[in-house]
């Protein structure tokens, strides 16, 4: 299972290889992907002991910014006479719970509204208050939080508010009523499908997307699940025409794109996360899911 934050510890020493603290540090944060998505500095670090730097609770609970198995981070000291211990750093996503086998996705129907940036997902765990757990631009998020025990788990109940633009913030919050989240649980590997699609005259208006699972090729056959038998997916794009969907790994999958003229078949891969326009396409024939 995945993990919700993650503890970060960089030393600093001098020419002598002792501890020393400094006054300027910078770590780049990579995803599993490669992508520059965070730097962290002395604002974002604690100092413990001399030379001893930490980030305790790292929040890596966003699925966009942190797909895949780990994040790397590599440590600069801009000042003379001082190094980092350790230059690069790999940090493991997953947790060592024992009942992490199960994959639990949360989905939930929203309202489409032009001011929504994304959506915050609250959790209340064994009848405690809903805390903030975790954000999302599209309305899916896999729980991959750590739980005390197997009742905890089963016990949790999660929520998800749309964010906007309030007059008070800088940045998009939580504001609105909840949706109702649906949790699915299987053993199944999931894969992010994302990608940016334009309707046929360029103007970004692409009102959805639709993903059918071919039956014979469907790997459940019980439960609510982003690619149920005979079930069809439809996915909104942002007002940028951005668009993610978690999909099923091995599933023979048609996507349609009615306002792009685009029907393509696939198989979705073995990958954590990929985009739409990287997939390997297959002839289509008149065969759909039905």
């Amino acid at each position: 299972m995945f993990t919700t934050t993650i503890n970060i510890q960089i030393r600093t020493l001098d020419s002598s290889g002792s501890p020393v603290s400094v006054s300027l540090i910078e770590g780049i944060v990579r995803n599993y992907e490669g992508t520059h998505v965070a730097t962290l500095t002395l604002e974002d670090l604690s100092e413990i002991s001399q030379g001893v730097y930490t980030a305790v609770d790292y929040d890596v609970s966003d699925g966009q910014m942190f797909p895949g198995r780990e994040l790397t981070v590599f440590w600069c000291v801009p000042e003379a006479g001082a190094s980092p211990e350790t230059a690069y750093q790999r940090y493991d996503l997953f947790s060592s719970v024992g009942f992490s086998g199960s994959t639990r996705l949360l989905t939930w129907c929203p309202t489409q509204a032009p001011n929504v940036r994304g959506y915050e997902i609250f959790r209340s765990v064994a009848g405690a208050p809903a805390e903030p757990y975790g954000k999302s631009m599209f309305p899916y998020f896999f729980d991959r939080g750590v739980y005390a025990t197997q009742r905890d788990w089963e016990l949790s109940v999660f929520t998800a508010q749309p964010m906007t633009w309030t007059s008070v913030s800088d940045t998009p919050v939580a504001n609105g009523a909840d949706y109702e989240v649906t949790t699915t649980v299987n053993d199944k590997t999931y894969c992010d499908v994302f990608g940016e699609v334009l309707d046929v005259a360029g103007a970004g208006v692409i009102e959805s997307i639709y993903f059918f699972v071919h039956e014979k090729d469907a790997p459940q056959t019980a439960g609510r699940s982003m690619l149920m038998r005979r079930n069809e997916v439809s996915v909104s794009p942002t007002a940028g025409g951005q668009f993610a969907v978690p999909l099923i790994c091995g599933s023979l999958v048609t996507a349609e794109i009615p306002g792009a003229g685009i029907i393509r078949r696939f198989i979705v891969p073995n990958k954590p996360r990929v985009n739409f326009k990287d997939l390997e396409f297959y002839p289509l024939d008149t065969h759909r899911a039905q």
